[in-house]
């Protein structure tokens, strides 16, 4: 949720330690950005050190001895804000696993036990695989969630230049007919087609570049635009296929 990772699902946690930790966006104002509290956000925020016994190479946080590995992170400097709550319910093992969407961060895996000396590399190593694979499948699912509300938009949006391309083309049909076909009427109800085509080519490109962000080929990046210029684009639009129905 935003830049938040709450508890999506949990086995074996109190209610009072999920309502408590499921927030790990810290509430203080950090100057450049959002950081997230205690070892979870550490991990998250990929603020590790693998060179530290307690960090994988994958980004992974896991101890054997909480009490001790959680003050040496502390004192690495590598935490905004050490809550202490899964020391105070007495955890020792403990192990926060990254989800990983090629090299971002979308969730967390956290494994915690009262007892002592229940992780070793390899069954890091084998969680860790389980939750690059899933971290892909989440990440897969949200770009087809996100391809199928594009396609609903795409196919409404494609309607209206449709419309206002066969609205002016019907305007030139039936004014050839009856004689009142003007060179000033070719170019205007051209000119409109022709803008109309170009949205319709947008709409077509956009759509490609989701099966790009799919395979991983295609960069986000925001950019600024004029709303004003927009918000006319689209009264324009609007006011063109009112106009090829007869309706203003």
């Amino acid at each position: 949720e935003g830049d938040d990772l709450p508890y999506y699902v949990t086995i074996g946690f109190g209610q009072e330690h999920v309502a408590a930790e499921t927030r790990i966006v810290s509430r203080a104002s950090v100057p450049g950005g959002v950081w997230r509290e205690c070892i979870c956000g550490a991990v998250a925020d990929k603020r590790t050190a693998p060179d530290l016994p307690c960090f994988s190479r994958y980004g992974s946080f896991w101890s054997n001895c909480l009490p001790k590995d959680a003050a040496v992170v502390e004192q690495a400097g590598l935490l905004q804000h050490m809550r202490g709550r899964c020391l105070a319910q007495g955890f020792q093992s403990m192990a926060i696993i990254p989800l990983r969407a090629q090299d971002r961060v979308i969730g967390l895996m956290q494994f915690a036990d009262e007892r002592p000396g229940l992780f070793d590399d390899d069954s890091i190593a084998f969680v860790e695989r389980i939750g690059n694979s899933i971290g892909i499948a989440v990440a897969r699912l949200r770009i087809s969630q996100a391809k199928d509300q594009f396609l609903q938009m795409a196919s409404h949006d494609l309607r209206n230049p449709l419309s206002n391309i066969l609205g002016f083309a019907e305007i030139l049909r039936q004014n050839a007919e009856t004689g009142l076909l003007t060179p000033k009427l070719v170019l205007n109800c051209s000119e409109r087609i022709v803008r109309q085509c170009s949205t319709m080519r947008q709409i077509v490109e956009d759509f490609l570049d989701f099966h790009a962000l799919e395979d991983g080929q295609l960069s986000l990046y925001c950019e600024k635009f004029d709303l004003n210029t927009l918000i006319r684009q689209v009264a324009d639009g609007f006011s063109e296929a009112a106009h090829a129905k007869n309706l203003a």
